[in-house]
């Protein structure tokens, strides 16, 4: 919807109000992850995305309207909020936030490396909880939402402090993923881990390093969309060559379809992974064509995705490659709304 803000007054406000609305709950409380319409916690589970996303939609909004309306001071305590957040999970304490619910903790390794410059993260984009705690998509978001932020205060001449600090927490990060996030893999060359509790920096081990990439966003393959790396990088093309591999444990083939899966799988009820068993994500063959370089490749995914509608229409959560009828959620927007980027960008902008 956001391409066209400018032409439908009403897409602009009700983008408006979505992140006023998230502005607030930010406020209120930087850890939880979904709220009631009442304004109160749903579920606190802490996600680095939930805390960023917001500030990337203000970024696409800004672009998009020039409106500038919403930077006032509300935003600058939210976005402080966010911060200060984001700094004290580079030096996690149970004391802030700890991951409660045992079966979590059972799934979770609890060793991590608290000076390695990395954002603790409690749980994944998905609610699932993470086993190492740094989630190096999450890692690789915030460093380029709080640059994007740095930039967008220095242009609106708000609060240099503030720029700075944002500006400062990005290049730190950033410098801790290529330090810690990286395995220099035998086959495929160096690649950024999914997740690494941030205790060696040697590039040759994989010891501490959960190597992978799932669906939900951010991921791994969608590193150039977050705007963290070049699509044409070394590493994030050796990257996704293992993403979209056998040997990525949650890289599925099946008859109409073959993508990238989640541990979040709703439909098969077995323990995961499942190679014998292909659960896709649409949100995962989206992201692949938003981040590819080739045509083919581009149409290829938009094939698949059709496949994968079982005749509805739209887009689905989970579904098995091998029989599209058989899926999870009915109607699943997030994937439905990267679909029509793929498709817009493909047909209408080339």
């Amino acid at each position: 919807y956001l391409r066209f803000m400018n032409v439908d007054h009403d897409v602009k406000m009700m983008v408006r109000g979505i992140l006023l609305k998230q502005f607030e709950l930010i406020r209120r409380d930087p850890y939880a992850n979904a709220f009631r319409n009442d304004g109160s916690v749903f579920e606190r589970k802490f996600e680095i995305d939930s805390l960023i996303y917001p500030f990337w939609l203000a970024d696409q909004y800004y672009q998009i309207t020039s409106d500038d309306s919403i930077f006032d001071a509300f935003f600058l305590m939210s976005l402080r909020k966010a911060l200060v957040t984001l700094e004290n999970e580079r030096q996690h304490s149970d004391d802030n936030y700890r991951v409660s619910n045992s079966s979590d903790l059972e799934n979770s390794s609890p060793y991590f490396n608290p000076d390695s410059g990395l954002i603790w993260s409690g749980y994944r984009p998905s609610d699932d909880v993470t086993y190492y705690k740094f989630f190096i998509p999450g890692n690789m978001f915030a460093v380029s939402i709080m640059a994007k932020m740095s930039s967008l205060l220095t242009h609106l001449n708000l609060d240099p402090l503030l720029a700075n600090s944002c500006l400062i927490l990005s290049n730190e990060v950033r410098q801790a993923i290529e330090t810690y996030g990286v395995y220099l893999h035998p086959k495929y060359g160096k690649i950024y881990a999914f997740e690494v509790n941030g205790v060696t920096s040697n590039v040759n081990s994989s010891e501490g390093k959960l190597l992978m990439d799932v669906a939900n966003i951010p991921s791994l393959i969608s590193a150039p969309w977050l705007n963290y790396c070049d699509v044409n990088s070394e590493t994030y093309q050796n990257t996704r060559a293992f993403a979209l591999s056998d040997d990525n444990d949650y890289y599925y083939e099946g008859t109409y379809a073959k993508g990238i899966g989640d541990p979040h799988d709703s439909i098969s009820g077995l323990e995961n992974p499942h190679k014998h068993y292909p659960v896709v994500w649409p949100m995962a063959i989206a992201m692949q064509g938003l981040t590819s370089t080739s045509n083919i490749e581009i149409d290829q995914c938009i094939e698949y995705l059709i496949n994968l509608t079982a005749g509805t229409y739209v887009m689905h959560e989970a579904v098995n490659a091998n029989d599209p009828n058989e899926y999870s959620r009915d109607y699943f927007t997030w994937p439905c709304a990267l679909f029509a980027e793929l498709y817009y960008l493909r047909h209408f902008q080339n």
